[in-house]
């Protein structure tokens, strides 16, 4: 290798912008080197296997699944962060009803409904009983549950209103 050059670990450390005591982390990963240090002897490392070494072990940590995985759950965090923020701001400008205001809402409908149709036997019954025909009392029915359906379709759903 043309561009290989023999240095030990404080070389290295310069060479890579780190402290030495990444570089015995590296080593320790599994850097290659030429000699091992010892007392009073130094490493000795080929700057084209530890350049290569470093590289290989980037592309790794890049494309991993743990990092992918945790690059998802990041991107995940972010758009719930973002979809919670635009549900506060739809909210404040009362482009979305709150559960309560639903639930008031229906509240009130379910009621007028059940007094509307509760009331059909009361207000039919004298006519029902002048009804001969089976077709005619059907009709009278559905005449009724019409009004009924156009009395709740013309309801006001203000949360206000319904309390």
């Amino acid at each position: 290798m043309a561009n290989s050059k023999h240095v030990n670990r404080t070389e290295l450390s310069l060479i890579f912008g780190k402290n030495v005591s990444t570089i015995d982390q590296w080593i320790r990963q599994g850097m290659p080197y030429i000699e091992k240090g010892s007392k009073g002897t130094g490493w000795i490392f080929d700057t084209s296997k530890a350049i290569s070494w470093r590289e290989d072990k980037l592309k790794d940590e890049v494309f991993s699944p743990e990092r992918i995985e945790l690059d998802e759950a990041k991107r995940r965090k972010i758009a719930a962060e973002a979809a919670i923020l635009e549900i506060e701001l739809q909210s404040k400008r009362r482009a979305v009803l709150s559960r309560e205001e639903v639930e008031q809402s229906l509240t009130h409908t379910f009621i007028t409904l059940k007094q509307r149709l509760r009331t059909i036997p009361e207000r039919l019954a004298p006519q029902i009983l002048n009804e001969n025909d089976e077709q005619g009392v059907r009709e009278l029915l559905l005449n009724e549950i019409d009004d009924a359906l156009l009395e709740l379709s013309q309801l006001d759903f203000n949360a206000s209103s319904c309390q």
